[in-house]
């Protein structure tokens, strides 16, 4: 993580006791990974989750636990939308406005199967009021209208 080509800043710039847990990774403004999985050791795994598997190693050799979580890898206008999203934040961390890419490749990765196609994808957000930042509050309204709507069964997930 110490390469010329990766810069890192911590956001220190959130309120007092308010959430950060936008979890977004995007490559050239052409492919861009969402969920609520964290991107860090010990977080990889296979949908089978099985206790023991030789590949779910730390960088250190040791063995880590099955984890459960989803993430989505997204292209096209939604990997746009979720690079505007990272410049954002970025810019609301450091003060330093990236432009977007003026030239964009397909990129998606070979071995990554694709479960749809030219589907339409809704970005949501939580954020909290801050210096120059209007809270957003798009997640709790989508998840009050998908239970209004509800007619008979309401599945309901959540980090804890």
């Amino acid at each position: 993580m110490t390469g010329k080509r990766i810069h890192l800043r911590l956001d220190s710039v959130h309120p007092l006791g308010a959430c950060h847990h936008q979890k977004i990774a995007v490559i050239d403004d052409a492919l861009a990974f969402c969920g609520g999985i964290d991107l860090t050791v010990g977080r990889w795994d296979t949908p089978e989750h099985r206790d023991e598997d030789r590949r779910r190693a730390s960088p250190w050799g040791f063995a880590q636990p099955p984890w459960h979580d989803a993430t989505a890898a997204v292209d096209g206008e939604a990997a746009q939308s979720l690079a505007e999203l990272a410049r954002e934040r970025w810019e609301s961390a450091t003060g330093e406005r990236l432009p977007p890419l003026s030239e964009r490749h397909a990129i998606w990765p070979q071995t990554l199967q694709t479960t749809f196609h030219d589907v339409n994808v809704g970005i949501v957000r939580t954020q909290p009021k801050s210096d120059g930042q209007t809270e957003v509050r798009e997640v709790e309204a989508l998840t009050l209208a998908a239970i209004a709507r509800a007619h008979r069964f309401i599945y309901v997930e959540s980090q804890t």
